[in-house]
């Protein structure tokens, strides 16, 4: 009897054991070089981290780590909270913008958990947070361009990236264009200062002339009296645009609109037309002995639209007289012509008064010799 009760209350010892064992939640340490505290915009060195299961436990210098810890090493690394909602590159944009790199991860974790609701889970690095963390190897208060590709990943207490994901993507120089309304109705929803917003208006302008309805979007953003009254009396900029157009085959005659703006190169069908008003615009493609090619194309504010067109053989048809005269007054050599028409023909006769308007429109002897012989 006292033997089957030994062997029972070991066998109950073994299974409180187990039961133990597995309520255990794993712990983890991770040793930060340096670790952006975003509550006060400090850089934080020899700081230590640790994570029992999903959250935070403790953040500081020094601190002791239990036995049995996994310790993960990024002592040459900076440590910060994972970026709440879009994508590094929108916070790039806020330091382009005028935001301090240390204002710009502020706005994107702190502020942005704030506004969302989730302050009580993420948006910094503090003890009863989920462990949401990413680290990155230069320092990002100096050099914002380490968000685009962390080395480090964890969220919620599991690693999930510890290799650089992405190569560096350059920041494109030069200043930014007009503020759009959209922008400026966002950055005053996330709380910009006054103080910013007011500046970037002023350096930049706005392409935009704030109608009431805005105004009163605007302000149930958050912009105050100031702020609306300087956007009323800033006038807009209107940047143009520019369309970058490759052909095939070469040679091509481009239209915007009515407006004929230029020849696509001969070999690379290359062409780029600029100082187009920002917009939606018909583009017309014309080459003799092929099919007309239009599309309706919508041109951004300061920025490059590139057009790729194939078009396609128009048939046996042979050219009219009008179709090589155009060609020949919108610049198109007279060896490109002489192969078109080699190639399809015409379909008029030449006569005195057609000849004096090639020859006008650019025409040489031998491509005129060519056309009164291709007749079909």
């Amino acid at each position: 009897m006292n033997a089957r009760l030994r062997f029972f209350g070991f066998f109950l010892l073994l299974a409180f054991a187990a039961v133990e064992g597995w309520s255990q939640e794993p712990v983890t340490a991770i040793k930060a070089g340096r670790l952006i505290d975003v509550r006060t915009g400090q850089v934080l060195t020899g700081q230590t981290i640790i994570i029992k299961g999903e959250r935070i436990v403790a953040v500081g210098a020094d601190l002791r780590i239990e036995p049995g810890a996994t310790v993960i090493d990024l002592t040459n690394a900076t440590v910060l909270p994972a970026l709440v909602g879009e994508s590094a590159r929108e916070t790039l944009e806020y330091v382009k913008w005028g935001m301090t790199p240390i204002q710009a991860i502020q706005t994107r974790t702190l502020r942005a958990a704030e506004q969302m609701g989730w302050s009580d889970r993420v948006g910094t690095l503090e003890p009863g947070k989920f462990a949401d963390i990413i680290a990155v190897e230069i320092d990002p208060n100096r050099d914002i361009r380490g968000l685009e590709y962390p080395k480090f990943m964890m969220k919620r207490g599991q690693v999930v990236a510890a290799a650089p994901l992405k190569e560096p993507v350059s920041v494109k120089g030069g200043a930014p264009p007009p503020l759009r309304f959209e922008e400026v109705e966002v950055f005053a929803d996330k709380g910009w200062p006054r103080s910013i917003l007011t500046r970037l208006v002023k350096q930049y302008g706005v392409n935009f002339v704030p109608t009431p309805e805005q105004m009163a979007r605007l302000r149930q953003a958050g912009a105050d009296d100031e702020l609306l009254s300087l956007l009323v009396s800033v006038k807009p900029i209107v940047q143009v645009s520019q369309l970058s157009l490759v052909t095939q085959p070469g040679g091509v005659q481009a239209y915007v609109g009515d407006t004929f703006r230029g020849i696509t190169s001969e070999q690379q069908g290359n062409l780029n037309i600029e100082n187009l008003t920002p917009g939606s615009h018909q583009l017309r493609l014309t080459l003799p002995g092929y099919k007309e090619w239009n599309q309706q194309v919508t041109l951004p504010a300061g920025e490059t639209l590139p057009v790729s067109a194939k078009l396609e053989p128009a048939g046996p048809k042979p050219l009219a007289f009008e179709e090589v005269e155009e060609a020949l007054r919108n610049g198109i050599s007279n060896k490109r012509v002489g192969e078109l028409v080699k190639q399809f023909g015409v379909n008029f006769s030449m006569t005195a008064e057609r000849e004096q308007r090639l020859r006008g429109a650019g025409a040489d002897g031998e491509l005129l010799y060519l056309v009164t012989q291709s007749k079909k």
